[in-house]
């Protein structure tokens, strides 16, 4: 059997991985000029639901590439490097968010149907089996398909995503939780599941995530 979840030196040297100073919220590189500062300019002045997060690799041309084959062409075997890698260079900082369990981003019903998988929620078992901090598939659910948010702005990805997620019971008092998901760009997706986590009865919501839009050029 191939281990998909270890890739070539030469192809392993493409990736950019992100890399400090980050935002101490979203985790996304600063950009240069802004290296001095706390937060991103997406963050800065902004209150956010969850607490913070962090991110694996920057959404580059490579990346959208692999992501888009990951979703569309059934490359499900890239999510074990993927994974392996987020709990290698990731794991202690996963370790001190302290999360109880992992909640994946979840996907529409006839998207599933179409891919067979939620590419979150492989990497989320993943983790889990990494980590022991188990993952929780029944908690978020995805009531609305919405557009491709790849092709939206921050506003109308907010209002797309009005009433997408629900939840579908009650968390235990004192829950944290960390959501998973693939790719983190305005950080729109993440912040609607916090908001129906924390409503549920989540203490604190952080996120991990593969790749993060803008990074440093």
């Amino acid at each position: 059997m191939k281990n998909y979840s270890r890739i070539c030196p030469d192809c392993r040297e493409l990736i950019s991985y992100v890399s400090e100073p980050v935002c101490m919220c979203c985790g996304k590189e600063l950009p240069r000029e802004e290296e001095d500062e706390a937060f991103c300019r997406d963050c800065r002045g902004r209150e956010r639901s969850f607490k913070y997060g962090y991110a694996l690799i920057n959404y580059d041309k490579l990346m959208t590439r692999s992501m888009s084959a990951v979703k569309n062409r059934h490359r499900r075997e890239y999510l074990d490097f993927y994974g392996e890698e987020l709990f290698e260079k990731l794991g202690d900082r996963i370790g001190h968010m302290a999360p109880d369990i992992f909640v994946p981003v979840p996907i529409h019903r006839s998207r599933l149907r179409i891919r067979g998988y939620n590419q979150a929620e492989e990497l989320s078992k993943i983790l889990s089996a990494k980590t022991g901090i188990p993952t929780a598939s029944d908690i978020l659910i995805r009531r609305k398909k919405t557009a491709a948010l790849k092709n939206l702005g921050e506003g109308e990805r907010r209002k797309s995503l009005n009433g997408a997620f629900d939840t579908l019971r009650k968390l235990e008092k004192g829950e944290r939780v960390c959501i998973v998901d693939d790719i983190y760009t305005t950080g729109s997706t993440v912040e609607a599941c916090a908001k129906e986590l924390l409503a549920a009865g989540a203490s604190e919501v952080f996120f991990i995530c593969v790749c993060i839009g803008c990074g440093r050029k």
